[in-house]
């Protein structure tokens, strides 16, 4: 939800996948917010089991 608010004000949204083809990435449309900036982590194989924590943490801590 956070994704299509029509308001404007910075935020990051680090999201997390096991599947690119659903939802906001299968969409590919970009945010109504010019300041949300979207960061999507991916695990490899369809599994988030493979993401690992300090891929995660470099996501909120640098993304």
């Amino acid at each position: 939800m956070t994704y299509f608010l029509t308001e404007n004000f910075p935020i990051k949204l680090i999201s997390l996948w096991a599947e690119t083809s659903m939802g906001i990435l299968k969409q590919n449309v970009p945010s109504p917010n010019p300041n949300l900036r979207h960061i999507p982590l991916i695990g490899t194989d369809r599994n988030l089991a493979n993401l690992t924590a300090a891929e995660v943490e470099k996501a909120l801590l640098n993304g």
